[in-house]
C-alpha cells in the first residue's frame, strides 16, 4: 500500500488492544501475518488461543454486590479541583472495579517477547487507579516484562479487574488519552501514523446519536494531539473508522461474533484510503506520501 512496514518504526506506542498489536510487531510479525492470526482466533475457527478468554465470550459484569467506585479517593480529589475536574479521572472514580481477568493475555504475549524488554523502542501506556497518572512501560519504566505491561494497559476500568504492580494497581492506558500521540510530540520524528479505531472521522449524530456521543471524547483528544504533533512540524497520517466500520463494530468491541467481518471490512477500507487518497484530509495525504517515498 505504501511499502512502509511498522516493524521498522523507531517507537511504537500501543494502548488498550493497541498494545498486543504493538508487542506482537515489535516482536518481528508483519501486518499481513498478525491479520492472519487474528481472523484464525475468530470464533468459528478450531482454536484454544487465550485470546478467546478476553475477547468478550463472558457478558459485561458489574460487581454481584455493589461496593462503590473503585478509585474513591480519586473522585473525592477531582471534585475538590471544582472547574478544572479532569474528566477522565471523574469517570475513572466513578466507575466499579471489574471483574474479569487479564492473565490469559500473559500466555499470548509471552509467545513473543522474554522477561526482557525489546531493544527497539515500544511504549505502553497504563494508568494508576488511585491517582489518575499515566506511565509509559517501556520508557519510564522498563524493569517489568512486556506482557504485565499489556495486561495493565488492556485492564478496561468495570470490566477487567486492575493488574497490581509493585503495589499499585493499574488499569488501561487509554483513560488519559485513547491514542496517546501527544507522548509523541518532542521526539523530533519526520512521520507519525495513528490508528484511532475508537474515533470518528465522519460524526453523523441524526443517524448514529449514541455511537457517535461514545466517540466524541476520543475524537477530540485525536485533534489535539495530532494538532500539538503538526505544530511540532511532524506529519501525522490519521487511520480512523468511519461510518460504515463504525456501525459495524457497534456498541461492544469485545464481541468475537464481529471479528471477521470487522477486521475485512477495515482492510478493505484502509487500503483503499491508502491508495487513492479518498476520505484522508491534505496533511494526512502529504504523510502517507511521505512514506511512499
Amino acid at each position: 500500500m505504501t511499502g512502509f512496514d511498522p516493524r521498522t518504526a523507531d517507537i511504537a506506542v500501543g494502548t488498550s488492544s493497541g498494545s498486543i498489536v504493538a508487542s506482537i510487531v515489535r516482536a518481528g510479525i508483519g501486518t499481513e501475518e498478525l491479520r492472519e492470526r487474528v481472523l484464525a482466533t475468530g470464533p468459528d475457527a478450531e482454536t484454544d488461543d487465550p485470546l478467546d478468554a478476553v475477547a468478550g465470550r463472558d457478558s459485561f459484569r458489574f460487581p454481584a454486590v455493589w461496593r462503590g467506585p473503585a478509585a474513591f479517593r480519586l473522585l473525592t480529589s477531582e471534585l475538590r479541583r471544582g472547574r478544572r475536574v479532569r474528566l477522565s479521572n471523574l469517570v475513572l472514580g466513578v466507575l466499579p472495579e471489574g471483574r474479569v481477568s487479564t492473565s490469559p493475555l500473559r500466555s499470548v504475549i509471552d509467545t513473543f517477547h522474554d522477561h526482557r524488554w525489546p531493544v527497539d523502542h515500544l511504549w505502553i501506556p497504563a494508568t494508576a487507579l488511585r491517582s489518575g497518572r499515566r506511565i509509559i512501560f517501556g520508557r519510564d519504566r522498563t524493569d517489568i516484562d512486556v506482557a504485565t505491561a499489556v495486561q495493565a494497559s488492556c485492564a478496561i476500568p468495570a470490566y477487567f479487574e486492575p493488574v497490581e504492580i509493585d503495589g499499585v494497581q493499574y488499569i488501561d492506558g487509554g483513560m488519559r488519552s485513547p491514542d496517546n500521540a501527544d507522548l509523541l510530540v518532542g521526539c523530533k520524528l519526520d512521520v507519525v501514523v495513528v490508528s484511532s479505531p475508537l474515533s470518528i472521522d465522519e460524526p453523523r449524530l441524526r443517524r448514529s446519536p449514541v455511537l457517535s456521543v461514545l466517540r466524541a471524547y476520543p475524537s477530540r483528544r485525536l485533534e489535539l494531539n495530532v494538532a500539538a504533533l503538526r505544530a511540532a512540524g511532524t506529519e501525522v497520517l490519521v487511520l480512523e473508522p468511519g461510518d460504515e466500520l463504525v456501525r459495524s463494530i457497534g456498541i461492544n468491541a469485545m464481541s468475537p461474533s464481529k471479528l471477521r467481518p470487522v477486521v475485512e471490512l477495515t482492510a478493505a477500507v484502509i487500503t483503499d484510503r491508502l491508495k487513492t487518497g479518498d476520505g484522508l484530509d491534505e496533511y494526512s495525504r502529504r504523510a502517507r506520501d511521505l512514506l511512499i517515498a
